[in-house]
């Protein structure tokens, strides 16, 4: 069992900060000045308190019961070693309460309030509830004379100053980490700075000079306590304390060294007060140094990320122009071909699907660029409506088995018979994941098959719903895994130049699913392929197993039971021609205006069944004159047609009265959808 193992075991914890706090006080207290009870220094005070910031306040009970066993050790009655550990225990609580609780310091003591707190609450307030309770102990129990009584005090608040003082920096430093590693240079300086410090002290405190208490030689040591706490941060200035302690407190113990008086009083006040503010400034500037490290450190780390981000970024620009030139030049160059007269019909038709094909993946990458900025500002918004899940895995099977049939893949797609029929949700956002996730994993298979499964385990609130995709393409390591859904990241460098993309689309997949209520999960071997696997928990209310009856809206307005008169308002004679064309194939009568007043007086002069309206227009912009035909009274649906794909710009569009947002470039199929939504139970009810 190692050694990290055994200071989890809260029994292992509990016993050794009784032994430590009762061998120690044992030891302390043979250094006992005005009274056996008393010593000039205490260190179980500062080891139980870092026990207690260490492994928590659930451990006041060792530190009680280390002090009743230290005292009862002394000689002293049973009520009296409980009453002076009550005391014990107290100061040390309220030291945890402050360091720990209130002030929450850093075990490393990287920061000056770190330092400043120990020093105060720690080394000055604490011990004064110990102090003050022992030595009324004594007196009213009769072991000490009410005369010495303020000596008692003064030496048992310096002695468990001095043991948090000494010990607890110390302790919580060494607890730690270090923040550099020592190589053999700095193993070296580290030594040899440790033994030139112990030297000058044997010598100023105990050798030659230690008989001359009248002369300031202390400050000897001042140089060499610096260079510690500057080489070495808090844990040299820590040690450099300790050191100069145990050098001070001796002399001091044994009649002679710079702070030897013939009053007691005046011996302790000058230690303590040599020992607080060498404390205060060699834990100070340890602390000024490790804070110093820790902002470089983070400045570095900022710079690296900065340069990290630089570096993604130019590369996504460069990918990102890549990726747009290329279904450009394509759509440019077969337009070219197009004005040809000598073109067959069958070649001319193989030219307009290829302008197509690429005018859609470039509306992709527009989306996903959207998609993305949405995400990232916290604008994503979602729209739950009814989702047959059977028709939207039938669309998935017809829209990428041609693409892996092109590729000679083994396409399969398979439904669980338990799973809903229905539930309500987002779905253009689950079509959005699936078609990621399905379309990457056709792109990067070259061989094999790629499988798309959905099922569902029904729970007591909700129903848990899975898509699971799995492919046999090269898979995925491990640090390219940790990062696959970082925006503008793809598996490594080559990916892009190989099989293109622009790295957004699993980052965009994974905020989708994360806002639809679930996660995506990945499993994947470098040459064993992946699976991705996109988990939805559905409300149960919101899963339907069994319907009775489902309409198709869309083909009953497609075969147009009668002819709709439709109002167009749209500034750009190119758009004019097409969207009239799209509404006309559907059996629409349109009718045209170029700006939105044109739009207002069309709309009063005859019945509309629905207005379709651009949003920036020369005269009149499509919101006002909404807003002009809503203050007429016209309460026909009116639809607004915008390139501003994002979610503000449809609110703005409602909050004029409008019905419903389309964005641009306008498909047909948007059209059928919104004729069959604001015009079938109209024309029904006629």
């Amino acid at each position: 069992m190692t050694v990290r193992v055994l200071w989890k075991n809260p029994v292992v914890v509990f016993v050794g900060v009784v032994l430590a706090y009762a061998v120690t006080g044992r030891l302390g207290l043979q250094l006992s000045f005005v009274n056996s009870n008393v010593t000039l220094v205490w260190p179980p005070t500062g080891i139980a308190t870092a026990a207690l910031l260490l492994f928590g306040i659930r451990y006041w009970p060792a530190v009680f019961a280390g002090a009743l066993i230290v005292n009862l050790w002394n000689g002293n009655q049973a009520a009296v070693a409980a009453s002076i550990a009550v005391g014990k225990t107290a100061a040390i609580v309220v030291a945890w309460y402050f360091l720990g609780h209130r002030f929450r310091i850093h075990h490393d003591l990287s920061r000056v309030r770190d330092v400043m707190a120990i020093l105060f609450w720690g080394g000055s307030i604490a011990p004064i509830i110990s102090a003050c309770w022992g030595t009324a102990t004594l007196v009213f129990s009769g072991i000490a004379p009410a005369e010495a009584a303020l000596s008692i005090a003064l030496v048992w608040w310096v002695g468990d100053g001095m043991g948090i003082l000494l010990l607890l920096p110390l302790l919580l430093v060494y607890s730690q980490r270090p923040s550099q590693r020592l190589d053999w240079r700095r193993l070296t300086e580290w030594v040899l700075s440790l033994a030139i410090l112990a030297a000058v002290g044997d010598v100023v405190f105990i050798g030659p000079f230690g008989q001359l208490s009248g002369y300031p030689l202390i400050y000897l040591l001042f140089p060499f306590m610096i260079w510690l706490s500057v080489r070495f941060g808090s844990r040299g200035a820590s040690v450099a304390l300790f050191l100069t302690a145990v050098f001070s407190v001796w002399s001091t113990l044994r009649g002679f060294g710079p702070f030897q008086r013939e009053d007691v009083h005046e011996s302790l006040i000058f230690l303590h007060t040599y020992l607080f503010f060498t404390a205060l400034s060699t834990l100070l500037l340890g602390a000024v140094i490790e804070e110093k490290r820790r902002i470089m450190h983070q400045l570095m780390q900022e710079r690296m990320r900065s340069e990290e981000a630089s570096r993604l970024k130019s590369e996504f620009l460069a990918n990102m122009s890549h990726e747009i030139r290329t279904p450009m030049s394509a759509i440019l160059g077969y337009a070219d071909l197009l004005e040809s007269d000598s073109l067959e019909p069958s070649t001319k038709r193989s030219y307009v699907r290829t302008i197509r094909r690429n005018g859609e993946h470039l509306l992709q990458i527009l989306d996903d660029i959207l998609d993305i900025s949405r995400i990232e500002s916290g604008r994503l918004t979602v729209e739950p409506v009814d989702i047959y899940l059977s028709e939207m895995m039938n669309e998935m099977a017809e829209l990428f088995s041609m693409r892996a049939e092109q590729k000679g893949l083994a396409f399969h797609v398979a439904v669980d018979p338990g799973a809903p029929v229905v539930i309500k949700s987002d779905p253009l956002r689950l079509r959005q994941i699936l078609v990621n996730l399905i379309g990457n994993a056709i792109k990067f298979t070259e061989h094999g098959y790629v499988s798309v499964a959905m099922s569902s385990t029904e729970m007591h609130d909700c129903c848990e719903l899975r898509f699971t995709i799995r492919d046999t393409g090269p898979g995925i390591s491990g640090p390219e895994r940790e990062r696959l859904f970082q925006p503008f990241v793809q598996g490594n460098s080559t990916v892009s130049r190989s099989f293109g993309g622009t790295g957004l689309g699993l980052a965009i997949s994974s905020r989708l699913a994360a806002a639809l209520g679930g996660h995506i999960e990945l499993e994947s071997e470098p040459g064993r392929g992946s699976t991705f696997t996109v988990q939805l928990r559905i409300p149960a209310a919101h899963c339907i197993h069994e319907i009775t009856e489902a309409t198709d809206v869309r083909s009953s307005t497609e075969n147009g039971r009668e002819s709709l008169r439709v109002l167009l308002a749209e500034d750009s004679p190119d758009l004019q021609i097409l969207i009239r064309h799209m509404l006309e194939s559907t059996g629409c009568t349109v009718e045209l205006a170029s700006n939105g007043q044109e739009a207002v007086i069309a709309a009063q002069a005859a019945p509309f069944d629905i207005i379709f309206m651009d949003v920036q227009m020369p005269v009149m912009d499509g919101l006002r004159a909404t807003q002009e035909l809503r203050r007429l009274g016209y309460a026909g649906p009116v639809v607004a047609l915008t390139a501003h794909a994002m979610t503000e710009e449809r609110n703005r569009c409602l909050a004029a009265g409008m019905n419903e947002h389309i964005s641009k470039p306008v498909r047909r199929q948007a059209l059928i959808d919104v004729i069959a939504r604001f015009t079938v139970s109209a024309s029904d009810s006629r």
